[in-house]
């Protein structure tokens, strides 16, 4: 119940600020230099989010595998 109340939140927060950015002139949303940094700071924050994650998941990996040697090491050719 509660992951559907912050995805709503979400939802409304983005609803919200969406509609004054298009309501802008399309002159002044693009030929800004803010606006390309900002498209390059948001593709940064991404990237370094999405290797943030990945490197979360990877090491839940390499710490099940070492529970699991640690728990049995004969299974070890097996699990790594």
């Amino acid at each position: 119940m509660r992951n559907w109340v912050i995805l709503g939140l979400i939802a409304l927060i983005t609803l919200i600020f969406t509609n004054p950015v298009l309501a802008q002139d399309a002159d002044k949303m693009v030929t800004g230099f803010g606006f390309f940094s900002a498209i390059v700071l948001a593709a940064g924050l991404g990237v370094g989010f999405a290797a943030l994650g990945c490197g979360i998941g990877m090491g839940h990996v390499v710490r099940g595998a070492c529970e699991g040697i640690a728990r049995n090491p004969e299974l070890a050719g097996r699990i790594t």
